[in-house]
């Protein structure tokens, strides 16, 4: 008896109730069925799946090569982003025939790999830096990349003292270019990143946006999702699957 009237309201009785609440993540949520977007979410208001997200296609090759972009993870997941940045031929189509278009400066997250244990987000894989090297290498062939993969960003923590593990990477031929951790960068990476996002949602594109190729499923599932911290800034890096986000967040500050 309480809840019956309710479904009695009309499709625009409905959307106006809802608009009423003020309350942007339940509007984003029940009428544009966006359900990225989840309260306190960094990245919530952001990424838009039908903006954000494009079917997988070849890269051009005036495009050059991919960026490979590496954070490390032992006890906890490691995460290996593979990106593209646009230069010129900018209209692609897709394997599934959709006609694309990406702004010179764009930035497309065009693979990934994330090292997980597949039941916990949250925990890693627990090998070592020689068997992700191969396994890594691996991937950039079975992708029909092999040799078209250049340096990207790394946590430094393969080269400091803490694990001094970079002759494994190097030795495999795959480099690294240390990523900016300076005060301050993760932040301004942070801010970069949802400025990239939501420059997708244009009509028309014009600006240099973040795009992700639908394979990228684990980018797509942990990014849009994590929670903002207390300076509202950046996201909270405890406890969350934030290591795919960082790799991303080490390229686009550079």
């Amino acid at each position: 008896k309480n809840w019956f009237p309710k479904l009695l309201l009309t499709s625009e009785e409905y959307k106006k109730q809802i608009r009423a609440t003020g309350d942007e993540t339940l509007v984003a949520q029940l009428l544009d069925g966006n359900w990225d977007m989840m309260n306190n979410a960094f990245f919530g208001d952001a990424f838009k799946r039908d903006k954000n997200v494009v079917p997988d296609f070849a890269p051009p090759s005036e495009w050059g090569a991919g960026y490979r972009n590496y954070d490390p993870g032992y006890s906890s997941p490691f995460g290996y982003v593979l990106t593209f940045r646009v230069k010129g031929s900018n209209h692609v189509v897709a394997h599934n025939g959709k006609q694309l278009y990406f702004p010179n400066g764009s930035i497309v997250v065009y693979r990934e790999w994330y090292g997980y244990d597949g039941k916990d987000m949250n925990v890693g894989l627990k090998w070592t830096h020689a068997e992700i090297a191969e396994v890594m290498r691996a991937k950039e062939e079975e992708w029909g990349l092999k040799g078209r993969v250049t340096a990207g960003r790394a946590d430094w923590k393969i080269w400091d003292g803490e694990l001094n593990v970079y002759s494994e990477y190097e030795s495999r031929g795959l480099r690294f270019i240390k990523a900016d951790k300076h005060k301050g960068s993760r932040s301004s990476g942070a801010l970069k990143m949802r400025q990239m996002m939501f420059a997708a949602h244009q009509e028309p594109l014009e600006n240099p946006a973040l795009f992700f190729v639908d394979k990228c499923i684990h980018c797509i599932a942990t990014i849009p999702t994590l929670p903002t911290d207390d300076t509202g800034n950046d996201v909270i890096t405890d406890n969350v699957p934030d290591h795919l986000y960082d790799c991303l967040r080490y390229f686009i500050a550079s």
